[in-house]
């Protein structure tokens, strides 16, 4: 969802930042990719925890500190990425659509309703729904079983490296969206698009293929 539905993903990378400088150590943006982006909270605090020997720091309370600085900087305000609600409206008609993220349900479902394209989406699997984070599969594989489809029916819209590597490893196609990583680190994604105002060319490749 961040960075594909929701224009933030800059926002969770300065409240990661803000919580890791609280406890002394200074979260430099690839480090921020490498150990964070399109993974839970959790998983990415767990990450930082073993790579700054944060040793008897509960990770809870990382997750909390986290969560309460995101609130205060996403206060003024959520920006859709350019074009994703009008591709949810059309395409609804058309295909079962589902959001899978690292994200909580709630953090979620807020965003969705925000946007007014909450009952658009038939499946929600968030943070508190898995047990392994992406790159794992799990994620999207419980998205397919709930939507009673078959992986290789699915399309997926990622902008993480651990997200298309999660999607290929389900069996899934996928359409990188380059909002938060460059076309050369999601290589492995099988079209490509800057946002969702010039995405129907590569869609339709996947679906024609």
């Amino acid at each position: 969802m961040n960075g594909v539905i929701v224009d933030d993903e800059p926002l969770h990378e300065r409240a990661f930042k803000v919580v890791c400088r609280d406890y002394g150590h200074d979260l430099s943006r690839d480090t921020y990719k490498k150990l964070c982006l399109g993974k839970t909270d959790r998983d990415g605090f767990l990450n930082i925890i073993k790579e700054f020997n944060l040793n008897g720091i509960k990770v809870n309370e990382l997750v909390s500190a986290k969560s309460k600085e995101y609130d205060i900087l996403s206060k003024t305000g959520l920006m859709p990425v350019a074009g994703v609600v009008e591709f949810i409206k059309k395409h609804s008609r058309n295909y079962l659509l589902a959001v899978v993220s690292g994200a909580s349900s709630k953090e979620i479902e807020n965003t969705l309703e925000i946007f007014k394209v909450k009952d658009l989406f038939k499946v929600v699997v968030g943070a508190e729904d898995i047990t392994k984070s992406k790159p794992d599969p799990e994620s999207y594989l419980k998205a397919a079983r709930l939507l009673n489809i078959e992986p290789e029916e699915c399309i997926v819209f990622e902008d993480s490296v651990s997200g298309v590597q999660a999607a290929k490893l389900a069996g899934m196609k996928c359409v990188a969206i380059t909002t938060s990583c460059t076309k050369g680190d999601l290589r492995l994604a099988d079209a490509f698009a800057g946002s969702f105002l010039n995405i129907d060319k590569g869609l339709k490749s996947i679906i024609d293929a």
